[in-house]
């Protein structure tokens, strides 16, 4: 009996005594310390005990009592203010963007190591420069008896090596199919013929500016196919950045009228370094009646297509299909002997050439592969079978895979992942809304409630209602700053295991529960299966918003989901207030980069593929200009940047073909918008800034102008929040001040009111009312409305020239005419009545929708 007692204490002891993450908020890591501190004291009093096994009197125990709360009097009486006083005052971890004290793992340790007693401190020494040994050596942590860091959150390896314990059987998963290529080239036709839809009726002005998934039915071969819909301007890069990483195939459509665009070059490259198969859908064939120049115009976009890099041959019957499926099967029984195929036009290149230098992190301008290529028309129909059984043979001869099709989220943290592409605080969007019946239910039971709440506040007494409206305005305008409504809407592709309802998730900083899961046209969802796509909402989400990418991870329970979410808050706090001292988050030699929290400067992945397809490429200096010796590689940004710039040559950039299917969506004339642009131009800056000192220094003679954007999704926020600083000019500079998602409030109006002068709405609800304008008219404030990004840029640049004229009448520079006239403000030649009427009623610029 003595001897199993001795066994069960020796097991407790041998458990780490402090267990730390990568940070704590100094209120739990001193009770953690008090909490332990008090264990520590029992533990002392055994081993005291034992180390005399001959004294049992009560005046022993107590000695014994005492000496044991004196070892440990300093870890049982730690405050918080001690502690908050040491990082403060002694390492001198500050930041005016943080109230809370944080403690990084390394300063935790410190300071338990300087409270525990002397023997026991030299033990944790030499078992932490063990634990440091091993790290850089590259070998196996063996876990601590005192002190031992630990990951407290939960990643996609997580669920994976679960799934892997379970089952070590791979699984095939729904395809994901990406349709890609230059606007007005037939992508979303296309997808309309494949699903036999007509979503191009209810986009506005008849082009895509969002992202869309849908999983559609093959029902001649029983079976199920993703599609994600992209947009096709150069604006949307980003969008299409974010499709060629989730997808497992990239659908290139071209159309055979207008040939090769600037983002097909932009979607092939991209393809090539991310390295995903490409299937060619030569498109518009019904346009050309004449046979052989429709067969010259093919071959011509077939050389480009080989000069881009990418060598297509054209499928033209279902026998061409069995061919190539026969020579990949010879192909594949026998293998070449390093384990690499020498052809294949499904697989990734880096399985069929291992020297294929595709990367994200280092992109490469000249890669090629080889694809297969077919010609359609989705206005009439043709080839579209021809197509289905190309993407059939697709998935047959490089299957998607996953884990488990059938694992729940209550097994397992991470068991059930998905990622996702697309979110909002709101469950508007411009075209699904219309078509989507469970959302229109869903807002009018939420615009229920808030109905009912404010006939309540109406029922009762002036004077209750007076200080209502008083406390509501106090908090707007001071303290309470809802990003949104408390609807979290995801759209989500699955990848591992089964989505249910009810299931707890977390993803990056949001957190929440799912109340509903739908499909894009609102039918409801029991469970979603890998490679699906749905929209999962939660009505009652308290947190922020998940970027597009993000993994979704299932939590067992809502204390599991709250106690990971708090964590990732500390570690995002940290990573953005103290980029420098990210190497006090883990023990010494451990990687601290923590690349999926993002980039603030600790990755310096200024040439990465993602930076140079959406920002472009960066100014060079002088110094480093006049240093290349050797004859640089042209990077994909300027290869990109070259392409666009010879389009704009041509006037057959993308802009015109938008104008050209506009009707009445205009903000100025003609006329007024050339003069805009003119005038626009003369005023941007000569000088090309090369270093971070000169730009602070522009920065600090600019006027800055504080823009307020709502929005309608995660990637339109994105693009606004890129593209509205570039429309400044030399001395008046665009910042956006905040964004949210939703129609337009007057609790938006006022708490911005002191720091955004521009209020723009881009593909929001539009929510008018009498207290809205007035609060517009009392804050002076110029608002835009509208669901097209090119209004967004022309409103832009319109009040940025305006304001350069009035704020900077003598600029040296300035060249201008006052030719600016007003009844250019609304793109009418006539002033309204209302105008006449109240000057400032001119500020709330409206642009009707072309559904009204």
């Amino acid at each position: 009996m003595y001897r199993r007692c001795i066994k069960l204490r020796s097991s407790i002891v041998q458990a780490p005594l402090f267990r730390l993450p990568s940070v704590l908020d100094s209120r739990s890591f001193t009770r953690l310390v008090n909490r332990q501190g008090k264990y520590l004291e029992k533990i002392l009093a055994d081993q005291y005990h034992h180390s005399s096994p001959g004294s049992h009197s009560h005046a022993f125990a107590q000695i014994v009592k005492k000496k044991a709360e004196l070892a440990t009097a300093q870890l049982r009486s730690l405050k918080q203010s001690e502690v908050e006083d040491i990082i403060y005052t002694k390492y001198e971890l500050k930041s005016r963007h943080l109230v809370t004290c944080l403690v990084p793992y390394q300063y935790a340790v410190n300071i338990i190591l300087s409270r525990l007693p002397n023997e026991m401190r030299e033990k944790c020494i030499a078992e932490l420069k063990i634990q440091e040994q091993n790290i850089l050596a590259k070998k196996p942590m063996n876990p601590n008896r005192w002190i031992q860091w630990e990951d407290q959150d939960v990643y996609k390896s997580t669920g994976i090596n679960y799934l892997k314990r379970i089952s070590a059987q791979i699984k095939r998963r729904i395809p994901i199919y990406s349709i890609m290529g230059h606007i007005n080239h037939g992508k979303t036709t296309l997808l309309d013929a494949l699903q036999h839809s007509s979503i191009v009726k209810y986009e506005p002005h008849g082009i895509t500016q969002s992202i869309r998934v849908f999983t559609i039915p093959h029902f001649e071969a029983n079976d199920l196919y993703t599609f994600i819909d992209t947009p096709g301007h150069k604006i949307f890069a980003e969008m299409r950045f974010h499709s060629h990483l989730i997808a497992d195939y990239i659908i290139l459509v071209v159309s055979v009228i207008d040939g090769i665009g600037s983002q097909t070059h932009e979607v092939i490259k991209v393809a090539l370094n991310v390295d995903k198969p490409i299937v060619v859908v030569i498109n518009k064939l019904d346009v050309l009646s004449d046979a052989i120049i429709a067969e010259s115009k093919v071959q011509q976009i077939l050389l480009e297509l080989q000069v881009i890099g990418i060598d297509v041959d054209l499928v033209h019957s279902e026998h061409d299909l069995e061919v190539i499926h026969k020579s990949f099967t010879q192909q594949t029984e026998s293998v070449a002997a390093d384990g690499f195929q020498k052809e294949n036009y499904f697989l990734p290149m880096k399985k069929v050439d291992p020297t294929y230098e595709g990367s994200l992190s280092k992109p490469k301008l000249n890669l090629r592969r080889r694809c297969l290529g077919v010609c359609i028309s989705a206005k009439k129909m043709i080839n579209m079978d021809l197509l289905w059984s190309l993407m059939r043979r697709c998935k047959e001869a490089a299957p998607p895979v996953c884990h488990s099709n059938s694992i729940g989220y209550k097994e397992h943290n991470s068991a059930v992942q998905a990622l996702v592409v697309e979110s909002s605080k709101h469950l508007f969007d411009e075209e699904g809304f219309r078509l989507n019946k469970l959302k229109q239910r869903l807002q009018s039971s939420l615009d229920g409630n808030n109905n009912k709440y404010l006939k309540e506040i109406e029922r009762k007494g002036p004077a209750v209602r007076l200080n209502m409206m008083r406390n509501s305005s106090f908090c707007q305008a001071s303290q309470f700053n809802r990003t949104s409504t408390n609807v979290l809407m995801l759209s989500v592709i699955i990848t591992e295991g089964v989505m249910t309802r009810g299931m707890h998730f977390i993803a990056d900083q949001a957190e929440g529960c799912i109340d509903y899961m739908m499909d894009y046209w609102g039918n409801p969802i029991e469970k979603a299966l890998p490679g699906m796509a749905v929209s999962i909402v939660d009505l009652h989400s308290t947190s922020s918003l998940p970027g597009v990418g993000i993994h979704v991870f299932s939590m067992i329970n809502e204390a599991e989901r709250l106690r990971i979410h708090a964590y990732r808050q500390l570690l995002q706090w940290f990573v953005e207030c103290f980029t420098t001292k990210l190497h006090l988050l883990r023990p010494r030699g451990m990687d601290v980069r923590f690349i999926h929290l993002g980039d603030y400067g600790q990755l310096k992945a200024t040439e990465c593929l993602e930076i140079q397809v959406v920002y472009g490429c960066f100014n060079r200096t002088p110094a480093n200009t006049a240093n290349d010796a050797l004859p640089r590689e042209k990077t994909v940004a300027e290869y990109l940047l070259e392409v666009n710039s010879i389009e704009e040559a041509k006037e057959v950039s993308c802009t015109n073909l938008l104008e050209a299917k506009r009707t009445n969506q205009v903000v100025l004339s003609k006329n007024g918008a050339d003069i805009l642009n003119a005038q626009w131009q003369s005023l941007q800056l000569s000088q090309i800034i090369y270093s971070q000192e000169e730009y602070e220094r522009y920065l600090h003679q600019c006027i800055h102008i504080g823009v307020f954007v709502k929005v309608d999704s995660w990637h339109s926020a994105r693009m606004l929040y890129r593209e509205i600083p570039r429309l400044g000019t030399r001395k008046i500079l665009l910042n956006v001040v905040g964004i949210r998602y939703g129609a337009l409030t007057v609790d938006d109006v006022i708490f911005f009111s002191n720091t955004a002068k521009i209020i723009i709405c881009f593909r929001a609800p539009y929510a008018p009312s009498s207290d809205l304008d007035h609060y517009i008219e009392a804050t002076d404030q110029w608002v835009l409305h509208t669901d097209h990004f090119a209004d967004i840029i022309t409103f832009l640049k319109w009040c940025a020239v305006s304001t350069h004229r009035e704020k900077v009448p003598n600029d040296n520079d300035m060249n201008l005419v006052n030719c600016f006239d007003k009844n250019y403000e609304c793109g009418d030649n006539t002033k309204s009545q209302n105008q006449s009427k109240s000057p400032n009623r001119s500020k709330m610029l409206l642009i009707p929708r072309s559904d009204d």
